[in-house]
């Protein structure tokens, strides 16, 4: 599927849009995409990925958190 990040001006600023249309009878596999889409999760995702992106920070980081 079609994935772009919103680069205008407008509230959308930042978004990652999929665009969905053409997907109405299932996921499609497309040659040559270079993403995947996760469109469900068991509801542990957010969890597991905050984890894993604060494990990136810089050893010194917390130290300059207020």
């Amino acid at each position: 599927m079609p994935v772009e990040v919103d680069v205008t001006d407008g509230p959308g600023r930042g978004q990652t849009v999929c665009d969905l249309r053409g997907q109405r009878l299932g996921p499609i596999d497309r040659e040559g995409a270079t993403v995947r889409v996760a469109l469900e999760t068991e509801g542990t995702l957010a969890p597991h990925m905050m984890e894993r992106l604060l494990a990136l920070r810089a050893p010194d980081a917390e130290a300059n958190v207020a």
